[in-house]
């Protein structure tokens, strides 16, 4: 994945957000303010082919994202 794909979908001076998977089914925002990560996704059911109302994501689960986001920025290499 090159960087241009991680590049992000918005930046301010408020914050940085970066838009992931088709038609930004999932938000992952940082606040310089509050030095704080966000996110949010939302859910696809696959018993009706629909996609719900957007939730907002675990602590742990914006941790596992944003160490991706190092992974790669750092030009990681998958083992």
């Amino acid at each position: 994945m090159g960087n241009e794909r991680i590049r992000p979908s918005s930046h301010s001076a408020a914050a940085v957000e970066w838009r992931i998977l088709d038609r930004d089914r999932l938000v992952i925002r940082y606040e310089f303010a509050s030095r704080r990560w966000f996110g949010e996704v939302e859910p696809f059911d696959d018993q009706t082919g629909r996609f719900g109302e957007p939730r907002e994501l675990a602590p742990k689960q914006i941790e596992t994202l944003r160490r991706f986001f190092e992974f790669v920025l750092s030009d990681g290499r998958a083992l």
